[in-house]
């Protein structure tokens, strides 16, 4: 069942979901939103009420300095947001592929019939880990 067909899903706070597909191009019935959405690439649709008042709303924000002052840092604060959340999601990701990596390692040592102690040692230097972390990761494969 798609979700555009069910008019019953709620986002458990007594408020209704409404999804939109800003990248539409055939609409469905005589939906009201098809001005809006057209508005979302650029593409002003004149006659209709809804863009009429984003379009006059966004003209009173770019002609009142404050109102653009305190638009462009809320626009700058959902950057820095953004950039945040990746830079947290990118160093995620590579502690998460540098562990997947160091236990590859000694799992190929391991299979190799390398001694524990050259293990151990060449996990050390090549990741720059403790004795303990080195002994963590070849107990995971043995």
């Amino acid at each position: 069942m798609e979700a555009a067909d069910n008019c019953q899903l709620a986002a458990g706070t007594g408020q209704q979901l409404i999804v939109f597909n800003a990248k539409a191009t055939n609409f469905r019935d005589n939906i009201k939103l098809q001005g809006f959405l057209k508005l979302m690439h650029n593409r002003v649709i004149t006659d209709d009420p809804l863009v009429s008042q984003i379009v006059d709303e966004m003209d009173r924000i770019k002609q009142d300095p404050g109102r653009r002052r305190l638009f462009m840092k809320y626009e700058l604060d959902l950057m820095d947001a953004r950039n945040e959340g990746m830079e947290k999601g990118l160093a995620e990701g590579k502690a998460h592929q540098q562990a997947e990596d160091i236990k590859l390692t000694a799992k190929l040592l391991h299979n190799l019939g390398i001694a524990k102690s050259e293990i151990l040692s060449s996990l050390s230097d090549t990741y720059q880990l403790s004795s303990g972390e080195a002994k963590h990761y070849l107990k995971m494969v043995e």
